[in-house]
């Protein structure tokens, strides 16, 4: 496996079976760019292989399309997927799970935003804005207006660390915000409002 670094550049209305934008096998670095209108099975905009690590920096990810699972961003087992100061938004996992961001690995969000993203599957869509089924860490973001089936904010299987953040105006069959299953979760310093709980749509 090698590196790929992306630095200013536009990744744009790529198709394709895994990741319609970039399909990252080895160590993968996005920085200042912006990832859109891209469709695929798994990974409308990026898709990291089992064991990889997807480091995404100062990037838009828009309006990206997945059949399956992971409308922006897409990770398998043991991957992990970081985004720091990125803007993930109306990108959609059409019969899976993560609208936004989804991962069988770790995922890891700091300074970014998470808005506008759907999981549409009336029986695998959890995690409109985020759904890791590994540990998923959040500080200082924003998760808002997203909608899943379970978790329409964040959908977090394996534990959730949330710290510093806003989880507002997200909807879902259950736990509009936030839904969690096993492993430890721990909250702080963060607002949780305006979210809703309803039957599925």
């Amino acid at each position: 496996t090698g590196t790929l670094t992306v630095k200013n550049s536009i990744v744009e209305s790529n198709t394709a079976v895994e990741a319609g934008g970039i399909y990252n096998g080895g160590q993968l670095t996005v920085t200042s760019s912006i990832i859109r209108n891209n469709m695929s099975l798994a990974g409308g905009g990026i898709y990291s292989a089992a064991g990889v690590t997807a480091t995404l920096i100062n990037t838009l990810i828009l309006s990206n399309t997945a059949s399956g699972s992971g409308g922006g961003v897409y990770g398998e087992g043991q991957s992990t997927s970081i985004l720091s100061g990125c803007y993930v938004s109306n990108n959609t996992a059409s019969t899976g799970f993560g609208g936004g961001v989804g991962t069988v690995g770790r995922v890891i969000v700091r300074y970014s935003n998470i808005v506008n993203n759907q999981a549409q599957d009336s029986s695998n869509g959890d995690g409109g804005g985020i759904d890791s089924i590994g540990p998923a860490t959040i500080e200082s973001s924003n998760i808002s207006g997203n909608y899943g089936l379970y978790g329409g904010g964040i959908y977090a299987a394996s534990g959730l660390t949330l710290t510093q953040s806003t989880v507002a105006n997200n909807s879902a069959h259950s736990g509009g915000a936030v839904d969690t299953r096993v492993g430890d979760s721990y909250i702080a310093q963060t607002t949780i409002n305006n979210n809703t709980a309803a039957a599925p749509r």
